[in-house]
């Protein structure tokens, strides 16, 4: 269950960023997914 609200509050994250900044590029991207590690 934590997983799964974990991914869907990224989710959320991800396209809020996305509808702010545009699309984001890998480097956000890995920036993001390493510091939900």
């Amino acid at each position: 269950n934590n997983i799964k609200i974990g991914n869907f509050v990224a989710g959320c994250c991800i396209q809020k960023l996305g509808a702010r900044n545009g699309i984001p590029g890998r480097k956000e991207l890995k920036t993001f997914l390493g510091k939900s590690k």
